[in-house]
């Protein structure tokens, strides 16, 4: 089947927008009129991100070189076939019914879609559709654009699963547990944590006890910070409001550092430092040697 002419899409269609928002480094070449048309030409033929051409029933006119790699179908195998060759039934039935409402009232469509590649994998494509306007307005093609974000989206639930076990199992701890960044703003915290806020009737938990441990380890706390050292069974007597009077804590921290993740530190590998400190209810132990303590010394008078 033979492929659309390219210059009919420069001058009739969406094409050099909808590109710019993806490949605006390559698409710049085939925006300047003074460019030979062969430069924009050879500009879609090479685009690094796959684009297709249909008619209005969806049926391919043409493919473009990453087509082919990401899709595994060669222009030979898929001209003049349907779109829906890559689709997968695991794609809900509305995410179509949203993508052609969208397209057929002459709107770019933007979304993901499960592709099944030429040789039954799936793949998971961030996918662009523009209609494509004849001279009287009314549509006459459509082109399409996506990729294959399958490793990236694998990459990033991976990175959420970790962070959501993270939390469940600080959450689950009986231990009252608290991540600081340098400035002492609290990054994580769990809900022992949380409960300490009421409890202690003393701001921000964090706050005040690390003040309190400053102040008790001195020129040590900063000598245990810059060699990232930890410690520990460090004891607090702190009176509380309500009807819980006097309790005991005990204090450990660990620092660690982890890399910046701002763009602006792309080159620089900036490290950021982060203090856990974990504050443990030692009341009931306290109070258990207290009275030891003193029933010993009756024994003894």
């Amino acid at each position: 089947m033979k492929k659309t002419p390219l210059h009919y899409l420069r001058t009739h269609t969406l094409m050099e927008s909808v590109m710019g928002g993806l490949t605006p480094d390559i698409i710049k070449a085939g925006i300047d009129d003074n460019v030979p048309y062969s430069i924009f030409v050879e500009t879609v033929e090479q685009a690094p991100i796959a684009i297709s051409i249909t008619d209005k029933k969806a049926n391919i006119l043409y493919v473009n070189n990453e087509f082919s790699r990401i899709t595994g179908y060669q222009p030979t195998d898929i001209l003049g076939k349907n779109e829906s060759i890559l689709s997968d039934k695991c794609t809900p039935r509305h995410v179509y019914y949203d993508l052609w409402h969208t397209i057929s009232h002459k709107k770019i469509w933007h979304g993901r879609l499960i592709n099944r590649h030429k040789f039954g994998n799936r793949y998971l494509s961030d996918l662009i559709i523009a209609p494509m306007l004849n001279e009287q307005g009314a549509i006459s093609h459509y082109i399409g654009m996506h990729r294959d974000i399958t490793e990236s989206y694998e990459a990033e639930k991976r990175v959420t699963n970790q962070k959501l076990l993270i939390e469940s199992v600080i959450n689950s701890s009986p231990i009252a547990m608290v991540v600081l960044d340098d400035q002492d703003r609290v990054i994580l915290d769990n809900h022992m944590y949380k409960a300490l806020v009421s409890d202690l009737g003393k701001g921000e938990p964090a706050a005040f006890f690390l003040q309190l441990l400053r102040q008790e380890m001195g020129d040590l706390w900063l000598q245990l910070q810059s060699q990232q050292q930890g410690f520990s069974n460090r004891e607090f007597r702190v009176e509380t409001r309500g009807y819980q009077g006097v309790r005991w804590f005990s204090c450990a921290g660990n620092w660690f550092v982890e890399n910046e993740v701002h763009a602006d530190a792309f080159f620089d590998n900036t490290l950021r430092h982060y203090l856990i400190l974990t504050l443990t209810d030692i009341t009931r132990q306290r109070r258990q040697l207290e009275e030891l303590h003193i029933q010993t010394l009756k024994t003894v008078m």
